[in-house]
């Protein structure tokens, strides 16, 4: 035996229990040294266990810790062997323990909160699914399991998590109906944590449900001043204040949900249920639906506003920015030029019908509206831009340059002014100018593909080769599929004879078009100048 395998126990002569020696076992194999104990060892290890306990003891219980002994060390031995013929062992000899031989334990073992946590979250979500399934005896079923666990189970740690929890299943018992459950859930949940947003809601919607709606709204406001950008607890306070007539405090809570979520417009109906003659609400809820691509809800909303005040501009421009958005731009402009006629001065309606005439093509009449709208405002950002686009469209590349100056100049971090203007230098063929301008798209979008390829252009018609092949190289990392990209790219490196990357350059492209002559046939030339002459002469075959 390379090492001792001593156990040292303090046991009393008369008073050794059968169990405590057991114990005494398995506590001597779990302090081992020896890395695998001979049998000799294992027998003295168990004599060693009743040498003090006399004669006194049955034979029969001497000879069980002795097979126990044998039969615990053989199974010690077999897991030690089955490591070191482990392919995963490291390489570096046996690793420390730190005191254990047996199987790790997993991580959360131990952590009898977060078993419990789990198996209620299961159980609530197994819960909220059975009902949105119509099956709502077993969604309740589900929910009052979850209830029993938690009850059982008091939490030493993670008390927030555990109000969690309660608030949870205090939500889906109110749902089927279980208010005396929901309330048992709701006290448990505050008495774990009384700032918990979700306990003091549950409690509000239990008062609600119970028809003490006065009281809920105490609830909310705690609820409110922990999140205040709580766009539900908003609404359930509205709620409240309708089931206690309360219109003007129903509103105001109402208001608050969608200036939290101006899209929403199912809280625009809430709010104009009870204020229907409020256009201003009516005009919102039109650019809520405009928004969501919803053309026909928004033409609807507009008109509503119109019959209530047949001037308003708001609601004349959202009906023009719905027609233009799915292009009825005659109809469009009947309502730009109503808005004109009751404000001459409104540069934001000359503008839009400036967008209006250049998505018809109308080029002149869209400049003059243009100007009217600059003439107007001067630091109108957009009528620069859609000046300056107008004017690249009809060739005018100089003083559309001009324009979006003006534009980035008002809005430097907006994107679109510096792409137009890309254009245009591109069009003026002022290449020192285009490269510059590259820079600072790709600054705002790193990826933007046009303006790498741009910049490779600009470099390449400088003649600056080296520079146009690692702009090449950035702009294919973001479209590797281009075959423009690719050919302009092989035309280079053939010039530049590097011929390692032309092959590569030809394989990228005949992976995208198999049939590509004249990558086949540079191929095959970059092959041959390699020495590669088989492979070329298959190339070219």
């Amino acid at each position: 035996m390379a090492r001792t395998f001593g156990i040292v126990f303090s046991v009393s002569h008369s008073r050794v229990s059968f169990l405590s020696l057991v114990g005494a076992a398995l506590v001597g194999l779990r302090r081992v040294i020896d890395p695998i104990p001979s049998d000799e060892c294992q027998l003295c290890i168990a004599s060693r266990l009743f040498s003090r306990s006399g004669a006194d003891r049955p034979i029969g219980g001497k000879r069980w810790i002795v097979q126990m002994a044998m039969r615990l060390g053989d199974t010690y031995k077999s897991s030690i062997r089955m490591s070191a013929t482990c392919p995963t062992r490291p390489p570096w000899g046996d690793v420390s323990r730190d005191g254990m031989i047996g199987m790790a334990l997993y991580q959360g073992l131990f952590d009898r909160d977060g078993r419990v946590l789990e198996k209620v979250n299961r159980l609530v979500d197994s819960g909220v699914a059975a009902l949105d399934a119509g099956f709502e005896t077993r969604a309740a079923i589900a929910f009052v399991k979850a209830l029993g666990l938690l009850e059982v189970r008091e939490p030493a740690s993670r008390f927030e998590d555990f109000a969690k929890a309660f608030s949870a299943v205090g939500d889906g018992l109110l749902r089927v109906g279980r208010l005396e459950s929901a309330q048992a859930a709701a006290n448990q949940a505050l008495a774990l944590d009384r700032g918990s947003a979700s306990a003091l809601r549950l409690q509000a919607e239990i008062f609600v449900a119970g028809g003490r709606a006065a009281d809920a709204l105490g609830y909310y406001d705690l609820a409110l001043q922990i999140d205040p950008k709580a766009k539900d607890l908003w609404e359930r306070k509205g709620d409240a204040h309708v089931a206690l007539q309360q219109r003007p405090e129903a509103v105001r809570a109402y208001m608050q949900a969608v200036t939290i979520d101006p899209d929403d417009v199912d809280g625009y109906a809430r709010v104009l249920a009870l204020s229907p003659e409020d256009a201003e609400l009516w005009v919102r809820k039109g650019d809520a639906h405009r928004r969501r691509n919803e053309p026909d809800e928004a033409q609807s909303a507009f008109d509503r506003a119109l019959r209530i005040e047949s001037d308003r501009k708001d609601a004349l421009e959202g009906k023009a920015r719905t027609y233009l958005a799915v292009d009825e731009p005659q109809r469009a402009l009947r309502c730009l030029d109503r808005v004109i006629q009751i404000d001459p001065y409104d540069s934001d309606a000359w503008r839009l019908r400036g967008d209006v005439l250049a998505a018809a093509k109308q080029n002149d009449e869209a400049l003059r509206s243009y100007d009217e709208a600059i003439r107007q405002r001067d630091e109108d950002a957009n009528a620069w831009y859609g000046r300056a686009e107008v004017l690249r469209r009809i060739g005018r590349n100089v003083d559309a340059v001009y324009a979006y100056d003006r534009a980035v100049q008002l809005s430097p971090k907006s994107l679109k002014p510096h792409t137009g203007r890309l254009e245009a230098l591109r069009n003026l063929a002022r290449w020192d100018e285009v490269v510059q301008e590259a820079g600072k798209v790709v600054a705002l979008e790193p990826n933007h593909a046009g303006a790498l390829y741009a910049k490779a252009h600009a470099f390449l018609q400088s003649n600056r080769k080296e520079e146009a092949v690692g702009a090449l190289d950035a702009y294919l990392a973001v479209e590797p599929r281009s075959v423009e990209g690719l050919e302009t790219k092989r035309e280079l490196l053939l010039g530049a004879e590097r011929w390692p990357e032309l092959v590569a350059t030809c394989d990228a492209i005949l992976a995208i078009q198999p049939h590509h002559r004249r990558a086949l046939k540079d191929r095959g030339r970059a092959l041959l100048a390699l020495g590669q002459a088989e492979e070329a002469y298959a190339t070219f075959d």
